[in-house]
């Protein structure tokens, strides 16, 4: 695939920060998905000193040419001042996931989906064998995992 995907990492100070932050990105087709991680341990420099705070993350899935709006709606959402949001290539991957991220998130930035744009919800498959995508075919309009990524 020629397609540059990232993972983006987004420290928060609130699973609600985290929900309204994924739903914004969600919303307007920023992003494929995202995973809220609790209990993240920082430490880090800030105004010369050392500091530390407990803070969740989130893990977020999308395509390179999306970040800077990524990164505007993060800072639009967010209580910090200096809100972390990095981004890293995915180098390799199951083709089939990498393809699912590629249609789940809008071709450019200008074609994002309105703010006012529904999220679909899908219910977890009992069974992900049977669910799994047909490599040879299209990709089923939903996760193959349901509603996590």
């Amino acid at each position: 695939m020629s397609e540059s995907h990232v993972v983006i990492f987004v420290t928060v100070e609130s699973e609600e920060q985290a929900r309204r932050i994924s739903d914004a990105l969600l919303r307007k087709k920023l992003i494929a998905c995202a995973n809220i991680i609790k209990d993240v341990q920082s430490f880090f420099w800030w105004r010369g000193k050392v500091d530390h705070s407990e803070e969740l993350m989130l893990i977020m899935k999308s395509r390179e040419e999306l970040l800077g709006e990524i990164v505007r709606l993060v800072k639009e959402n967010h209580s910090y001042k200096v809100p972390e949001v990095v981004a890293l290539r995915i180098v390799g991957g199951n083709p089939d996931y990498l393809r699912w991220i590629e249609e789940s998130v809008a071709k450019e930035p200008s074609n994002a989906a309105p703010q006012g744009g529904a999220v679909a919800r899908a219910s977890r498959p009992r069974n992900r064998g049977q669910d799994a995508p047909d490599t040879a075919g299209k990709m089923p309009a939903v996760h193959p995992k349901g509603d996590v990524c």
